[in-house]
């Protein structure tokens, strides 16, 4: 009853301020070197009275989140469907392959996955939505990878690759080293994710955060 109260109290104060309060966002790791501060950026300087809090996590994590009313929206890969969540796809972005400097493959434009299929694998966890994308590429081309190591995080993916461990399958590692990477096309089969932001359907959503959602949409429409 009295976190019903609190709650009711919060969405009045939030009707009567609707240029005043506070967002909280979660959103990926990969995405956080510069579409979210970008995003960021441009909608502070419309609404500068607005806070936003940031929880940067996998996609499982970011949905409990979600659900439990500790996150107002989230950027994330498309997901399986749920009765609760309501997912709006944003956009696509290409997933590259990576392999050290000095690979046999650095200096190469474009490949298959057929061409890599014996090469060991740095690679996210299971479950992980970039890997669930990775696996359905793989499982396109019929191959069964060598994994070497799985990662929690794709900038120590992309370290494990640079240091020779193994390649990697990543979106463009935009703000983050690549001096010690070759970045390669994949022609074949087409590697991309996409991207959109989430929230819970039916439940209350303040102004301020419905105008930091509609503003997500419009930044990438």
């Amino acid at each position: 009853m009295m976190k019903e109260f609190s709650d009711g109290k919060e969405e009045i104060q939030a009707l009567l301020q609707p240029n005043q309060g506070e967002v909280s966002l979660g959103f990926l790791h990969t995405l956080g070197t510069a579409l979210v501060p970008d995003v960021i950026k441009t909608f502070q300087q419309k609404y500068p009275g607005i806070d936003i809090t940031l929880r940067q996590n996998h996609s499982y994590w970011l949905l409990d989140q979600l659900k439990e009313g500790e996150l107002d929206l989230c950027l994330l890969a498309s997901i399986k469907p749920e009765k609760s969540i309501r997912w709006v796809q944003l956009w696509s972005e290409e997933l590259f392959l990576y392999v050290p400097k000095g690979h046999r493959l650095a200096n190469y434009e474009s490949i298959t996955l057929n061409e890599i299929a014996e090469e060991p694998f740095i690679l996210l966890k299971k479950g992980y939505a970039l890997r669930i994308t990775i696996d359905e590429l793989f499982d396109q081309a019929g191959i069964h990878p060598n994994i070497m190591f799985e990662s929690e995080e794709a900038a120590t993916a992309a370290g494990f690759t640079a240091s020779g461990l193994g390649i990697s399958i990543l979106p463009d590692l935009k703000g983050l080293d690549q001096s010690n990477l070759s970045k390669i096309r994949i022609s074949w089969p087409t590697c991309q994710r996409i991207i959109g932001v989430a929230w819970i359907e039916g439940r209350f959503l303040s102004p301020v955060a419905e105008k930091f959602k509609q503003h997500v949409i419009e930044h990438f429409s």
